[in-house]
């Protein structure tokens, strides 16, 4: 008997080295997740013609192709056509897919880029405790790989894109409930030309999480 129970465990074990091991345990490696800013009747800034809904989309989109490249990177979208979401479909879309991380991507109404995270410190005193306590612990343990996450897509804005970079720290609603590094990131609406230099903007973006990822 003891030589038999001792066969079931040696089995048991050799299946579950071998369930660790396979190849498809990659496949559930955590998504990216991208969130295109705006969309439907929520156009967002409309600059030289083009609306911030439908640059979002086309970033997104394209960004999610690049990075998708690499054979181990899953990539949701939260839209994926022009459509409005509410903060909380996004939120729910995000957090469902047990995320790596969020990226929500939004053009700024100046030349200049943002990057936000939510507050990790109550350092302002303009920050009441409702706003500094609306940052649930789902996100709070993630506070400090937002803030690498932003200065390594900032990092790569201002020195592949050649734009100003602003690091900002607010208590937005999408991102206080992330459980993920997660990060809004404000493109210049001006001083790009998002029909010629689309191609250039997701590949800068890319390196950036890219970077992030390399832990750079």
């Amino acid at each position: 008997m003891a030589g038999i129970i001792s066969k079931i465990r040696m089995a048991v074990l050799i299946t579950v080295v071998l369930i660790v091991s396979s190849p498809c345990a990659n496949a559930e490696k955590r998504p990216i997740v991208l969130d295109a800013g705006h969309g439907g009747y929520d156009t967002g800034i409309i600059s030289s013609g083009l609306k911030e809904k439908d640059v979002t989309l086309t970033i997104v989109k394209s960004l999610k192709a690049v990075l998708e490249e690499n054979d181990e990177r899953r990539v949701w979208l939260t839209r994926k056509i022009d459509q409005f979401a509410s903060i909380a479909e996004r939120r729910a879309e995000a957090n469902s897919a047990s995320p790596s991380m969020l990226v929500s991507v939004h053009l700024s109404s100046n030349d200049r880029a943002s990057v936000y995270i939510t507050w990790y410190l109550k350092s302002d005193t303009n920050l009441s405790l409702s706003e500094y306590y609306s940052v649930t612990s789902a996100q709070r343990r993630y506070i400090y790989e937002s803030k690498a996450l932003s200065r390594a897509l900032g990092g790569a804005l201002s020195d592949l894109l050649g734009v100003s970079v602003t690091y900002r720290e607010m208590p937005l609603e999408l991102l206080n409930t992330i459980a993920a590094p997660a990060v809004l990131v404000e493109l210049p609406s001006s001083g790009i030309d998002f029909e010629e230099r689309i191609a250039e903007v997701v590949s800068v973006i890319a390196e950036g999480i890219e970077a992030y990822e390399r832990g750079e």
